[in-house]
C-alpha cells in the first residue's frame, strides 16, 4: 500500500499553471488495512455473558412456568416465556452476526 501525498480532490488550477499533474488513480484511496485488531479477550467475555444470560433466562422461564401452574394464573405461561426466549434469541443472533461479519 502506498502513502497518500496528494489530497483526494486536487487543486486543478495548479495543473493549469504548469504544476505537477495528478493522475486520477493517485488522487483516491485504494484501500485501508487495519493491523492488530484482535477480539479474543472481549469475545470470550461476551460469550460468558451470553451463556450466563441464557442460564438466567432458562431459570426465569422455569420459575414462571412453575408459578403459573402452582397459583392457577388466568393466562398460559407461554405469554411470558415466549417473548423472553424470542428476545434472548434476537440478542444472540445480533451478537453472532456482528462476530461473523
Amino acid at each position: 500500500m502506498h502513502e497518500i501525498s496528494e489530497p483526494m480532490f486536487p487543486n486543478r488550477t495548479n495543473s493549469l499553471k504548469g504544476g505537477r499533474r495528478v493522475h486520477a488513480r493517485d488522487a483516491f484511496i485504494e484501500g485501508i488495512a487495519v493491523n492488530g485488531h484482535g477480539r479474543t479477550p472481549r469475545e470470550r467475555r461476551m460469550r460468558c455473558y451470553l451463556v450466563a444470560g441464557w442460564v438466567l433466562l432458562a431459570a426465569k422461564c422455569a420459575a414462571v412456568w412453575w408459578a403459573c401452574a402452582e397459583y392457577e394464573a388466568p393466562f398460559h405461561p407461554l405469554w411470558i416465556v415466549g417473548p423472553t426466549v424470542l428476545f434472548g434469541a434476537l440478542c444472540t443472533l445480533v451478537w453472532w452476526r456482528r462476530r461473523v461479519t
